[in-house]
């Protein structure tokens, strides 16, 4: 059921055309590929301001939330981010990710690698 997509996808992709080479290729999604380790790091600590933000004085309900959850424990009382709040996040992270790149990463990256 998925073989011919997928031959068809690989064939597209093996010999640099079709729609989804186009796509690949497209100037966002390269900006995005560039950022996207710069917004991994930068979530973290957003959600986490956000999440304190909303629930002022709960600072440690909110750090025993995230210990839980990294070691795959679930607490129900936790707080969490409201769905409205998604869109702002996600535009958010993102652009903190293209100003650590920008500005961080892309200058370190230039020092290190410069001719000596």
């Amino acid at each position: 059921m998925y073989a011919t997509p997928t031959a068809c996808f690989i064939y597209g992709a093996a010999h640099d055309a079709g729609f989804f080479c186009r796509l690949f290729r497209a100037k966002l999604l390269n900006y995005a590929g560039e950022w996207s380790y710069c917004t991994y790091l930068s979530q973290g600590p957003i959600m986490f301001g956000l999440l304190w933000s909303l629930n002022p004085g709960h600072i440690s309900e909110i750090y025993d939330m995230i210990l839980a959850r990294a070691v795959g424990l679930q607490e129900t009382e936790s707080p969490i981010l409201p769905l409205y709040t998604l869109p702002g996040v996600l535009l958010l992270v993102h652009l903190a990710g293209a100003a650590l790149f920008t500005f961080l990463e892309v200058p370190a990256l230039s020092w290190l690698t410069r001719a000596k």
